[in-house]
């Protein structure tokens, strides 16, 4: 089965986005898959429309294979900023990732970044992630708006530290 989907339209009364959605496997190949493709529309404050797309693929050999969901969207809101967010997830850590021993790479992780057109300048910025060596981990997330710190939000964790 190459293409199995299903044509959905949601309406989330939350946030109000209404999302046109495909959703399902379509075969790329070497084993990979499209998941997600959908364009969403914000009704709110500030209007906002967008794209987003999920892909599956394999990492690795053999027993250290691991299959990650690798996400993405572009958006644009009624000021004039775009935002273009990435991300990559999985169900487990990755384990030696590129063949690092003794690391391992936490899920979700990702990146987002705002640019308002008409000022060619970066309005906001945000990663998320974590790591794992040896014993020790850490968690870490932080929201940067730039035309108004009082909105920045940071987050962070670590554990399994021996002293």
């Amino acid at each position: 089965d190459v293409c199995s989907s299903d044509l959905a339209d949601i309406v989330s009364t939350t946030e109000m986005t209404v999302f046109a959605m495909l959703a399902g496997n379509f075969y790329v190949g070497s084993g990979t898959y499209f998941r997600t493709l959908a364009l969403a529309f914000k009704i709110a404050k500030v209007p906002e429309m967008g794209f987003l797309a999920e892909i599956d693929f394999t990492v690795g050999k053999g027993n250290q294979q691991q299959v990650l969901t690798a996400g993405g969207f572009i958006g644009l809101d009624a000021t004039g900023t775009i935002s273009i967010g990435l991300s990559i997830d999985s169900p487990k850590p990755w384990k030696n990732p590129f063949g690092i021993n003794g690391v391992e790479v936490l899920f979700p992780l990702g990146i987002e970044v705002g640019v308002h057109v008409s000022l060619t300048a970066l309005t906001k910025f945000s990663f998320f992630g974590g790591m794992q060596i040896g014993g020790a981990h850490g968690k870490i997330a932080i929201g940067l708006d730039l035309t108004d710190f009082t909105k920045t939000a940071f987050k962070g964790e670590v554990g399994g530290l021996n002293m």
